[in-house]
């Protein structure tokens, strides 16, 4: 409730009941507060980091406005990394943490030492 009504100024009940929908497992009966915490911070990094990563590719992938020239189409690309290595730092019950790529990215794992 608070996130939303810091975020918005419009139609707060509206996006709060879209939230609690999109983010609830209809299919569990029982509400457990472990699943409630998930669910939790789904919502909270879907809107503090995956939707400024969307906005910001169809920013970037749209070519700009220009009179009389031939518009050419700009190419943007983002991915998901949710692939978790065994020797991680993290635990797995906290999923993959931003940077974790970075290794793959550059590598790391297919040299050996």
């Amino acid at each position: 409730r608070t996130y939303v009504r810091n975020a918005y100024t419009y139609h707060l009940s509206e996006i709060l009941s879209t939230v609690v929908n999109e983010y609830t497992d209809w299919e569990r009966t029982v509400v457990h507060p472990i699943n409630t915490r998930d669910a939790t911070v789904a919502a909270l990094s879907d809107a503090q980091y995956v939707a400024p990563l969307v906005l910001t590719g169809d920013l970037l992938s749209k070519p700009p406005p220009s009179v009389g020239e031939h518009h050419s189409t700009t190419r943007s690309f983002f991915y998901v990394f949710d692939y978790q290595t065994k020797d991680g730092d993290y635990p797995q019950k906290l999923g993959t943490a931003h940077g974790e790529e970075l290794p793959y990215f550059f590598g790391a794992p297919l040299v050996d030492g």
